[in-house]
């Protein structure tokens, strides 16, 4: 298909996703109908998810959150609260923008929910990598680069599909939020991150501290791979050189 949404014009929608209020999102979305607006706020709404439990819920858990991430917790709370907004499910989608073909079931992609037609989920697939923008990639990876879609898109083959799926998860989302410059807000999402040690402030520091080290010194689940920290690095420039070949100006 030919999309005429392209990565620029997805990069300023996408930019703001973990700034804007959810509420600000919806309603930018609810007057305009155009489905860049309405995909952020599918996007938006996936991510404040993390933010519906409340301090209460993790001390429950056993998890202690340090004073950033209850500062984090709290804002999150605010940012997420929904004000009487409508949500994504309920906004008519008047301007496809050209996307007609994929529009639904890239918006089911969004909620990272599994598309259950394999032949929509390569659509959708070969539609966002066709407009080249990281950001976008990230709102539907999980739901449609598993990673033998991803051989089938250039991606050389490497020895485990599991740990590749894996490191193209984290690839994807430190070059997205590097692309929105929010990784600081991205690095502290993960609020179990202490039960791992796996908590970073900036998700660009997560490759050097918590992957690319010997394999004692990983978190999960890179931990039970048993490649050399020489062997992992080769493979991290691999998913790399990847993903630079299929997203960017």
């Amino acid at each position: 298909m030919q999309v005429t949404v392209r990565g620029d014009a997805w990069r300023a929608a996408l930019k703001n996703t973990r700034r804007d209020s959810l509420q600000a999102i919806a309603q930018r979305a609810s007057l305009s109908g155009k489905f860049t607006d309405i995909a952020t706020l599918r996007v938006a709404e996936r991510e404040c998810q993390r933010f519906r439990m409340g301090p209460d819920v993790y001390a429950q858990s056993g998890i202690v959150l340090s004073p950033a991430q209850q500062e984090h917790l709290a804002a999150g709370r605010v940012r997420c609260a929904p004000a009487g907004t409508p949500p994504s499910s309920q906004i008519t989608l008047r301007d496809a923008e050209g996307m007609e073909a994929v529009a639904q079931p890239m918006l089911i992609a969004m909620s990272g929910a599994a598309l259950q037609d394999v032949e929509q989920g390569k659509q959708v697939l070969a539609a966002v990598l066709e407009t080249r923008s990281i950001e976008l990639l990230e709102a539907v990876s999980r739901s449609v680069l598993t990673p033998q879609a991803a051989y089938a898109a250039g991606l050389p083959q490497g020895s485990s599909p599991s740990l590749d799926g894996q490191l193209l998860d984290l690839a994807i989302r430190v070059r997205a939020c590097t692309a929105r410059g929010d990784c600081d807000v991205v690095g502290m999402d993960q609020l179990q991150c202490g039960q791992m040690n796996a908590c970073v402030s900036n998700l660009v520091d997560f490759p050097a501290q918590k992957l690319l080290v010997p394999p004692e010194q990983r978190v999960p689940p890179f931990r039970s791979s048993n490649l050399t920290a020489a062997e992992l690095q080769a493979r991290w420039n691999d998913i790399q050189a990847f993903l630079a070949s299929r997203t960017g100006p």
